[in-house]
């Protein structure tokens, strides 16, 4: 595993640069430390359920750098689009993830199964953000567990839970002066708005 040291938004292409080999990341979302890849890559999907040990039927959070990005990839309505904005685009309110319907074209492309709905989200870090637009390409992101155990919310913690499996990330991101909430976003499904179904609060 390689560590990757973040001090400013140039270091961005490093992170990006992995992504787009196809690498498999542990990165800072907006809640928790949290393993990526992109979410069009199959191989590198297949490796983060093996990393994770985690059956194939749990599908993964999708994360977006916009909106024009959702509606590419889910079927949004309206109404839906201006809940999701104030909750999305509001800073000081909380992360919160969202179950949509996805495109039949994606669905299969993504290894996931429409009739369960997707979850996605549109993140407040803004370096995460950057991320996604310049791979050009949404990513999964998971926590950094292994299946059924407790999230890691520390660097140090990180390394030693990979340090001796089989399967492990290609690199870690190091951000400086940054620490994780500690706390998973809440999840709402809300496929049949206005009912809104809270998954996770």
């Amino acid at each position: 595993m390689d560590l990757i040291k973040i001090s400013n938004k140039l270091d961005a292409k490093l992170v990006v640069d992995r992504f787009k080999r196809g690498d498999i990341g542990v990165i800072l979302t907006d809640t928790i430390y949290g393993l990526s890849c992109l979410a069009d890559n199959s191989s590198a999907i297949s490796m983060v359920y093996k990393i994770k040990n985690r059956p194939k039927n749990y599908s993964f959070i999708i994360l977006v750098s916009d909106f024009l990005m959702l509606k590419k990839y889910f079927l949004v309505s309206k109404e839906q689009e201006d809940f999701l904005r104030k909750s999305w685009l509001d800073k000081n309110s909380r992360p919160t993830t969202f179950i949509l319907n996805i495109k039949d074209e994606f669905a299969n492309k993504f290894g996931v199964k429409k009739s369960n709905g997707v979850a996605v989200r549109l993140p407040k870090n803004d370096f995460l953000v950057k991320i996604i637009q310049s791979v050009k390409s949404p990513l999964i992101s998971t926590s950094c567990n292994l299946s059924g155990r407790k999230e890691v919310s520390s660097l140090r913690e990180i390394i030693s839970l990979f340090k001796f499996n089989k399967y492990k990330p290609d690199f870690i991101v190091n951000y400086n002066k940054i620490r994780s909430r500690r706390k998973p976003s809440a999840i709402m499904d809300i496929r049949r708005f206005p009912f809104v179904k809270l998954i996770r609060s």
